[in-house]
């Protein structure tokens, strides 16, 4: 009976220490895209404050703003949001949009675990038959921690988040990606980068497990004591 108790008791120490664990917000310039004044529907090419993209010069350029008040966005959204039109330029078959953001700075020395979070929707005004997007963590000289997606998990207008996360132990600086391919426009928003010292709790898979292997034991010892 004590291994039992002294496994379930580890496994709740472990669990309060994670989700006492309070995350770091590094500084992402532009988070929400709100730093640009503009009032029309959407406008593509154009620049973004603290955001740069590969394809910066016209006619290649197919990042730019889009806003709420010429959408019915769903979602954790509001204002304005960035468009990345990988249709554009339509003569040439589309090309890849991407827009980055370098040089965030870590703010706390202990925190190994980053996860970057942006919201993602698909532009009901540009849908895609077929497509997908990327988010990518780097330190600066090697990816963090990348994903691809389908573009059919997007609804229309109505923006999801989406997360990567990533082990970067000595890293001081990030830089952080979205890129889409395909023909058409997908629209993102609040995008975030956390640190902490342990992972999210999206990753405590063993958590269960344990709990698991306390009920096992504790089953073990319920046997042999019904037998006695």
């Amino acid at each position: 009976m004590k291994k039992m108790m002294l496994l379930t008791g580890l496994a709740l120490l472990l669990a309060i220490g994670f989700r006492a664990q309070a995350q770091d917000v590094l500084d992402v310039v532009n988070a929400g895209f709100e730093d640009d004044s503009f009032s029309g529907n959407i406008s593509v090419p154009n620049s973004i404050t603290g955001w740069s993209s590969p394809l910066s010069s016209t006619p290649y350029n197919n990042v730019g703003l889009a806003t709420s008040s010429y959408h019915s966005f769903t979602g954790d959204t509001s204002g304005d949001v960035a468009a990345l039109g990988s249709y554009i330029p339509t003569s040439f078959g589309g090309f890849p949009a991407t827009i980055i953001q370098t040089g965030i700075s870590s703010v706390n020395p202990s925190d190994i675990y980053y996860t970057f979070t942006v919201g993602v929707a698909q532009d009901s005004s540009h849908p895609y038959s077929s497509g997908s997007f990327t988010l990518t963590l780097s330190d600066g000289s090697s990816v963090v921690a990348q994903q691809t997606f389908s573009t059919s998990v997007l609804e229309n207008n109505n923006f999801q988040d989406f997360s990567v996360t990533g082990y970067a132990p000595s890293a001081s600086s990030f830089t952080i990606g979205l890129s889409a391919t395909g023909h058409g426009e997908i629209l993102a928003d609040n995008v975030k980068l956390t640190g902490s010292a342990v992972p999210e709790p999206s990753d405590w898979g063993w958590v269960p497990f344990l709990g698991t292997i306390s009920f096992l034991v504790y089953r073990r010892f319920r046997m042999q004591a019904v037998k006695a």
